[in-house]
């Protein structure tokens, strides 16, 4: 690998555009082989790879390390800006991909605070991907984020026999209709009071 120019991403200086797009499809390529180089991939992560280069199925770096369960890598790319909500072909965010996964790198894809409401082609989120593989963890780190309970995951939760995440799921769903049954309330409290005006 030969010496970098001064390229940077997104948290130091700005990289020549260029250079951040080779090293960026370099990136990709490199993540793309079965047995990808570790060293070489995290050299160019951290020297300005541009993380918006796709392959044939919309595939950016970013999902291709979620979907090998690179913890470092994954980390180490959302630290420097890779957009965890980019979609691929079939709708997947790195949030999706995560989700089925280990929960050190659902961790990291949480970090910026993503919308946990995409849906992928299928009709799936994050969440419900989580519960239908049966990732406990996932599915705790999805719902302290803000990822919400609908009558449709519980319905599939029951089907697929989640018996261990169900009780959880209820719960957050009680918990969840309460707040937004407190919300209402307080926006009702919060109406100015009506002024009556005397007749003339």
């Amino acid at each position: 690998m030969t010496a970098p120019e001064h390229t940077f991403n997104k948290h130091a200086a700005p990289a020549p555009s260029a250079q951040a797009q080779a090293y960026g499809q370099e990136l990709l390529n490199a993540l793309r082989k079965q047995m990808p180089d570790m060293d070489d991939v995290m050299w160019l992560v951290k020297n300005g790879a541009s993380f918006d280069a796709t392959d044939a199925r919309g595939d950016t770096a970013l999902h291709l390390a979620v979907r090998m369960q690179l913890k470092d890598i994954v980390r180490e790319m959302v630290l420097r800006g890779a957009d965890v909500s980019a979609a691929n072909n079939a709708g997947n965010t790195a949030v999706i991909l995560a989700a089925t996964g280990g929960s050190d790198v659902m961790r990291s894809v949480l970090l910026p605070k993503p919308d946990l409401a995409h849906r992928n082609n299928g009709g799936n989120d994050a969440l419900t991907c989580a519960v239908a593989a049966e990732k406990s963890d996932n599915m705790h780190l999805l719902l302290a984020a803000g990822a919400q309970v609908d009558a449709k995951l519980i319905a599939m939760a029951e089907r697929l026999e989640r018996k261990s995440l169900l009780g959880d799921l209820r719960a957050a769903r009680e918990e969840q209709g309460r707040r937004a049954s407190m919300t209402g309330r307080d926006i009702i409290a919060l109406k100015p009071p009506r002024i009556f005006r005397p007749k003339h």
